[in-house]
């Protein structure tokens, strides 16, 4: 609770000067106030009324128990509604506005001439010294800066009036209550009377205070800024330049240890850079001869900052007194190695990848190693081909040769591993460590090698006679035989074998890589089977001449693939009336051929149908014409209906399906049962269709079922146009269509962002290396990913629409935006953006697993849990 006391008008300031309270200075926070964009808030003009600012308004936040950061964060939230340029506490004040331009938190009066601060209330005394100190500093600076003269108090009434707006300001010091009584019908609060009440504290003693702090500024200077600080060389310097304004006669420049704020070294800027900006804008004597532009020596791996100190020491001690500036705001982290794993990609055995690793210094070789991740162990080496990289470069500060640091080749690598790169610099020619040498571990990017041994193409029946295709790879080749076994898969019993060829597979030699034994591992072979069984295949490797096991073998089977065999006819008199010769599945499509015979030529049409073995509702139909089969006439007798019998058909069906086959004969052309039908079903053989991702019956739904309401036409004509094809895909890639559509809303605005229509690009994908099409250069916003960091590019979306040059600054906290201009891929069209989308969805690996598999609508169960 705090407890107001009346103290004399002089009290808190004559304790601030007293006891040389030190201000805080002003951190810079910008790029999360939106709405002094034009573009961004409904074309609302934010400049001020003259050009610029012509006062301060003081505020407080209204409540006690607040803290900087979540009252910043509130307000960045709520900027709709309200902000101001800066906020205040006993130790930091943070702009987060440009105070160039307009904000919106004093009413229509206030928001046009004046710079806005909000005072978070602070508890206690020494707090309440420390805020005002900063508070009246900072005001008298701003005063300063934009040239609104002395502090003089805004006239305002002892109660609220309705005074005419368009009258100019007749002060540049003002409170938000001193508005609110002077034009009561554009605002209505009276902060901060009633938190200075408190300390006994008025705006009165606080214009005393600001006059103090300006007359310091007019007749005392010590200012200054860093414009630029950066690593050159080969890493071992720091190129700084500035400028530092004061009345002492010498200046050096510190580097400064950032975590213990020890000296590193010094170093006296002897020849001034000629600031001619610096003079204009502040018109102090001499101004022009502020600037500093220097190289400093420094050691690698350490966080520092500059300090600049004016001094009449020529030594740059603090004897007789020393105005220092440090520029703690800069830190910069000096050099230690660096690289990035630009892509890595798996084709066989042959890892190909493009990086960038620079060392600091220069060495004589370069060498890519493959390492086990598990044990870290080398799996193997290769002398590496140098790629010129002037990005890096460029990212680099231009460090000597750094534009040589780039890695781009292939490198034979086993299968069945999980591997990491490693790049080394060396001066030993074999890639040892001899005679020094500088590693860099891509271990955040591991890669999979792990390979299928063994893949059935085809099984097929044909009456008796069953085929398959496939491949099976083993790692001995001294195996003489090779058999191919038909296998019950009720009893798991042998019904037939049969001695085949090793055959050559290059395609499964592309897809294992280039080893000895990948080529030879095929077999395609033909064999009669017995009757009525269920079987499936296994192949076996031997040296055994009759395909035994003994002498050595290795084998496997393929369960998963199963078919019918024959099933064997009536011996008694009673002829059957319907067989299917044969049923077979390739990939999503389905074949079948035999004959069904009805006594009644009377029916038009015959329709195929897929059936679902475990529901018995249809998957799919296929008008098909009525097939000459004399062998069946030569079988039922010599009937007028018993030549026109036969089907032989292929259709596509859906996938991880148990299938059988259903005839019917109809009436109707559609194939339904009216108008009179008759039909067989063919259950005892039965198909698995393809397995895919998807295991549900996915089919479009028409686009009239959903829901947009709210939309626009705009909006409603783009969605209608990519939804069949989002449906398609989703279908085909196990997928959630609802999941893609939202996404691409999302990102692309109904398809209206900038980049959606000039790269038809949705999901704002960036042209990495791996990107051979067309590009598009947008801006686009990033983040730090990490404190401290030295970027390229813009500090704000406006400074990069400029046409201005990129610069390179530091940013100090973690996650702080900022913009570039970078390359996004160029679709020919917006579903081309999609299949691609899909593509990464489907294809990105991390580690051993897919990146994105939790999607996948297979693993995610639900469009939830997918998004």
């Amino acid at each position: 609770m705090f407890i107001s006391i009346k103290v004399s008008a002089s009290d808190v300031n004559d304790y601030i000067i007293r006891n040389n309270v030190k201000p805080a200075g002003e951190e810079l926070q910008l790029g999360r106030i939106y709405n002094q964009d034009s573009s961004k808030n409904g074309n609302i003009n934010m400049n001020y009324d003259g050009g610029k600012p012509q006062m301060i308004v003081i505020h407080d936040i209204g409540v006690d128990g607040g803290s900087i950061n979540g009252s910043i964060d509130y307000m960045v939230r709520t900027q709709d509604s309200a902000f101001v340029h800066a906020f205040v506490d006993d130790s930091r004040l943070i702009t987060i506005a440009d105070k160039d331009k307009k904000s919106w938190g004093s009413g229509a009066y206030g928001n046009k001439y004046g710079i806005q601060i909000e005072q978070i209330r602070v508890a206690g005394y020494t707090a309440f010294y420390k805020q005002i100190a900063t508070l009246a500093n900072w005001t008298a600076q701003q005063m300063d800066k934009y040239d609104m003269g002395a502090p003089k108090l805004m006239s305002s009434p002892s109660t609220p009036q309705k005074n005419d707006l368009s009258v100019r300001p007749d002060g540049n010091l003002t409170t938000h209550k001193m508005l609110s009584y002077k034009f009561n019908q554009t605002t209505n609060h009276v902060d901060p009377d009633e938190y200075w009440a408190r300390f006994g504290y008025d705006i009165n003693q606080f214009r005393d205070l600001v006059s103090k702090y300006y007359n310091d500024i007019k007749t005392k200077q010590n200012i200054g800024y860093l414009d630029s600080v950066g690593i050159t060389g080969e890493g071992n310097s720091i190129k700084v330049r500035g400028w530092h304004y004061s009345l002492k006669k010498y200046e050096y420049l510190f580097i400064m240890d950032a975590n213990t704020g020890r000296e590193i070294s010094r170093q006296q800027v002897t020849a001034p850079d000629i600031r001619n900006d610096i003079k204009n804008f502040y018109n102090y004597p001499n101004a022009e001869k502020s600037g500093f532009n220097v190289t400093l020596p420094t050691p690698q791996g350490r966080d520092v900052y500059i300090m600049s100190r004016k001094t009449d020491d020529s030594r740059g001690g603090d004897i007789g007194g020393a105005d220092d500036i440090r520029f703690t705001s800069n830190p910069i982290t000096t050099f230690t190695n660096r690289g990035y794993l630009d892509s890595i990609s798996l084709t066989g055995n042959t890892l190909a990848m493009r990086a960038w690793f620079w060392a600091g210094q220069s060495y004589k070789y370069q060498f890519i190693f493959a390492l086990d991740a598990n044990t870290g162990r080398e799996l193997s080496r290769k002398a590496a081909n140098m790629e010129t990289r002037s990005d890096v470069k460029m990212s680099l500060n231009d460090l000597d040769n750094s534009e040589k640091s780039g890695i781009r080749d292939q490198l034979e690598v086993p299968i069945d591993k999980t591997i990491i790169m490693m790049i080394r610099r060396t001066n030993d020619p074999q890639g040892n460590e001899i005679g020094g040498k500088s590693d860099y571990i891509f271990g955040d990017t591991p890669i999979s090698t792990y390979k299928g041994k063994f893949y059935q193409d085809n099984l097929s029946i044909n009456d008796t006679v069953l085929k398959t295709h496939g491949w099976f790879w083993t790692e001995n080749l001294t195996y003489k035989y090779q058999y191919v076994f038909v296998m019950d898969k009720n009893t798991n019993q042998e019904l037939a074998r049969k001695l085949t060829p090793i055959l050559s597979r290059p395609d499964v030699k592309n897809y294992l890589g280039n080893f000895a034994t990948a080529d030879m591992t095929g077999f395609d072979v033909s064999m009669e089977v017995p009757s009525n069984k269920q079987a499936y295949i296994m192949v076996r490797r031997t040296n055994d001449p009759e395909g035994n096991e003994s002498g050595g073998f290795s084998q496997v089977s393929y369960t998963d693939n199963v078919v019918n065999t024959k099933t064997a006819p009536n011996t008694q008199t009673d002829k059957v009336k319907f067989y299917q010769d044969s049923l077979s599945i390739n990939d999503t499509v389905l074949k079948t051929r035999g004959w069904f015979w009805t006594e009644s030529l009377t029916y038009k049409y015959q329709y195929v149908f897929v059936m679902d073995k475990n529901t018995n509702q249809e998957l799919a139909r296929k008008l098909t014409p009525l097939v000459s089969r004399s062998d069946v006439k030569n079988y039922l007798g010599n009937f007028a209906t018993a030549d026109m019998t036969g089907f032989d058909v292929s259709m596509e069906v859906p996938s991880n399906k148990q299938a059988y086959i259903m005839v019917r004969r109809t009436n109707d052309p559609e194939g339904n049962e009216s108008g009179g039908f008759t039909q067989v079903s063919y259950t005892d053989n039965v198909v698995n269709t393809k397995t895919a991702p998807d295991p549900q019956d996915d089919r479009p739904s028409p686009t009239a079922s959903i829901d947009l309401t709210g939309t626009n036409d705009t909006q409603k004509a783009w969605f209608n146009a990519l939804y069949a094809s989002a449906q398609q895909l989703a279908k085909a890639n196990d997928l959630f269509p609802s999941v893609m559509m939202s996404q691409a809303i999302a990102e692309s605005a109904w398809g209206q962002s900038e980049l959606a229509k000039t790269g038809n690009n949705l999901f704002g994908v960036k042209a990495d290396s791996s990107w051979t099409g067309a590009v598009v250069s947008r801006l686009t916003a990033e983040n730090t990913t990490a404190t401290n960091q030295t970027v390229t590019g813009y500090k704000t979306e406006s400074e990069g629409r400029s046409g201005n040059p990129a610069t390179t600054f530091v940013l100090a906290n973690k996650g702080t935006p900022y913009y570039i201009y970078a390359n996004f891929r160029k679709y020919a069209s917006q579903a081309e953006s999609l299949r691609d989308y899909v593509s990464k969805i489907k294809t990105t690996v991390n580690g051993s697993n897919y990146r994105y598999q939790g999607a996948w609508r297979s693993n995610a169960g639900s469009y939830q849990n997918a998004a």
